[in-house]
Parts: C-alpha cells; sequence; structure tokens
C-alpha cells in the first residue's frame, strides 16, 4: 500500500530507521507509552511505562498473541506510517489514513486502540473510549484497548470499571506489566487495599527486571504500612 499525501514523505528517513529496531508482531508492531498521572501527596508520578508485547513467561498464555489476525506486510507497514506520521506532528493525516485502514480492515483490533490514542490526545475521551470498546469488540483479548480504557474509567472516578478491566487485561495475559502497575496503583490510591497493591507493584518489578526506583519506593512504603498495621492489632 502506498501513501501519496505529501505529509508522509518527510517522515521517510526516520521511518525506516524506526521500522528496522522494532520487533515485529502478527497484527501491528506496537510500542507505546503512557503517562500515569499519581494524585497522592506520598506518590510522585510515574511518567512513562513502555508497553512491550513479548512473552517473558513460556508457561503463561498470551491470548491476544494467539488471537490477532495476520496482517498482510503492506498493512502493517501502512500502519507504521500513520505511527510516524503522528509522532511528526502529523496527527490528523495519522488519523485520516488509519480511518481507511480501519474501513478496508475490519477486523484489526489495533487499528482501533491507535485511533483512540489520537482522540484521547486531543481530549475526546468520550470518542477514545469507543475506539477502545470497539477494539476489545473486534479482539476481546487486545489488553492494550482493555488498559486504556480502564485508564480513562480511573480518571472518570469510575473505579469499579477501572478495576474490571485491567483485571480482563491480565486475564488476557497474566506477563502485561502495565496493567499490573496501574492495578496496584488503583488498589493503593484509590480502593485502600494495601495488601494487594504490593503484590502488583512487585509483579510489575519482576516483569520489567526492577528497572523503577520509584516503584521500589511505593513498595517500600507499603510495606511498611503493612508492618505497621499487624503491630497495631
Amino acid at each position: 500500500m502506498t501513501f501519496t499525501n505529501k505529509a508522509f514523505y518527510p517522515i521517510a528517513l526516520v521511518l525506516s530507521v524506526f521500522i528496522t529496531s522494532c520487533k515485529t508482531t502478527n497484527e501491528a508492531n506496537i510500542n507505546t507509552s503512557e503517562a500515569f498521572q499519581n494524585q497522592s501527596n506520598n506518590r510522585a508520578p510515574l511518567m512513562e511505562v513502555k508497553e512491550i508485547d513479548k512473552q517473558n513467561s513460556a508457561s503463561v498464555i498470551n491470548n491476544y498473541k494467539y488471537s490477532k489476525k495476520i496482517v498482510p506486510p503492506e498493512v502493517n507497514e501502512a500502519i507504521k506510517l500513520a505511527i510516524a506520521a503522528k509522532a511528526a506532528g502529523e496527527v490528523d493525516v495519522a488519523k485520516q489514513h488509519l480511518e481507511q485502514l480501519a474501513v478496508t480492515n475490519p477486523k484489526l483490533s489495533i487499528i482501533q486502540v491507535y485511533l483512540g490514542d489520537i482522540a484521547s490526545s486531543k481530549g475526546y475521551t468520550n470518542l477514545a473510549e469507543h475506539y477502545y470498546k470497539q477494539a476489545i469488540a473486534i479482539n476481546t483479548y487486545n489488553y492494550f484497548a482493555l488498559n486504556r480504557l480502564a485508564l480513562l474509567h480511573r480518571k472518570a472516578g469510575q473505579f469499579d470499571l477501572a478495576e474490571s478491566n485491567y483485571r480482563l487485561a491480565l486475564m488476557s495475559w497474566p506477563d502485561f506489566a502495565p496493567a499490573h502497575l496501574n492495578l496496584g496503583i488503583l488498589l493503593d490510591l484509590y480502593l485502600g487495599d494495601k495488601s494487594e497493591a504490593l503484590e502488583h507493584y512487585e509483579k510489575y518489578q519482576v516483569l520489567t527486571n526492577s528497572q523503577s526506583r520509584q516503584v521500589n519506593g511505593w513498595i517500600a512504603d507499603i510495606s511498611r504500612q503493612l508492618q505497621l498495621a499487624k503491630r497495631d492489632k
């Protein structure tokens, strides 16, 4: 597939490096990030978490990995072009081409996720929610969509819905690190379940090789709280 829109041409050189450096997947390569705005006095915000679609354990089944559709190479390249356009600030161009791809490839749930990301970046929360739900309707195991939808629910104060979707994301793939972190934050700050929050923080650190000093601090903080609670009993 070849795009004729001139807005894509300046991206070609950057895109060639982008494509060769990414690990390919069957449905579409995903390497995105999310900001987590933490609203507690004793929690500094964790600004970015990479979402990496990889299998960390042979014993853990990644349902999304095995259920997603195989993408023709030209469609995969078209998706990458749209992602590169968004990264270059050509958001409307990216949206236009993703919408075209969604029409010609209605069974590819990840296209809806990227459309949801664009809507979310523009502040169109209801539209973003619509796209994420569309992605889940196409593939119920799309944990990227479930994770993003849960984050929207959490920001809207719909904590029960947020919890449900984080747990569904982890049912789709128990080793999806961002959902462990997000569910931990939800349980810790909003639902008051420190014990389970600790489990998810610790799981996140295992899956990411303890890369976050911030999460290590949260683990130490909650561990102290739980120890003090035991002593007070």
